[in-house]
């Protein structure tokens, strides 16, 4: 079985005959969004691989956003906290479904992750105040893609996908956490910072175990009552 190659612009592609169907039709499968060839190669090398092991799984017409939406969202619903399925919800429909939602399941690629997350770090902001950037920040831009691989190495599972490719796309990586006092060390988080004040300050003010991040980049820690999700402008974390 031959793989073809071709350069699309600035990403690569690459395409494989398949065997004839039970309509006696030729089929084709092909796949983009590759940075390299090299990459490309790769990604060819595993469907030769699960096609040789009778193991590949047949591209399908669903997409991401039905996937997520219709398939996805109502079945963790009964293994997570209802707040987490909210807040799951509200990033998928809010980040996920609007950009990449009508790309085919089967088809995506890392490269097409790797770009969705820098759009998203240039323009993913949805509720924009006077003084905030346009884009997101990488920390929140890293929660969409902890989501994203978490529902694709479920797909995997159910067998509507081959392969995970979140399992090779690179998100971008956290800035240097900044507290209210100044910047953390090298070895402490912010949230180590705001926990050790708590336990040897007395905040009586703040709530048992919580600490929510706040602040332009989301990396300024506070001390308060865990706000309600409203784009990125405040991502709650418990403390343990």
């Amino acid at each position: 079985m031959l793989g073809h190659f071709k350069k699309r612009g600035e990403s690569w592609y690459f395409w494989v005959e398949l065997e004839r169907g039970a309509d006696g039709k030729r089929h084709q499968l092909s796949r983009g969004g590759f940075r390299t060839r090299k990459q490309a190669e790769k990604a060819y090398a595993e469907v030769r691989d699960q096609l040789r092991q009778d193991s590949f799984i047949t591209p399908t017409k669903t997409t991401v956003g039905a996937f997520l939406v219709d398939e996805w969202l109502p079945a963790v619903r009964a293994s997570i906290r209802p707040g987490t399925h909210d807040h799951y919800s509200k990033m998928v429909h809010g980040y996920v479904v609007p950009r990449i939602g009508g790309l085919k399941l089967g088809d995506l690629t890392p490269g097409q992750l790797n770009a969705f997350y820098a759009d998203l770090l240039v323009d993913g902001r949805l509720h924009r105040g006077p003084s905030q950037p346009a884009g997101l920040s990488p920390k929140t831009v890293r929660h969409v893609h902890t989501l994203l691989h978490k529902a694709l190495a479920d797909a995997v599972r159910w067998g509507n996908l081959g392969r995970n490719p979140a399992d090779r796309a690179e998100p971008p990586r956290p800035r240097t956490a900044v507290s209210k006092s100044g910047r953390c060390s090298s070895a402490q988080s912010c949230r180590q910072v705001r926990r050790a004040r708590v336990q040897n300050n007395g905040l009586a003010r703040a709530p048992v175990g919580w600490a929510f991040w706040t602040g332009q980049d989301e990396q300024e820690a506070s001390i308060g009552t865990c706000p309600s999700f409203d784009d990125d402008r405040s991502m709650c974390t418990r403390m343990r």
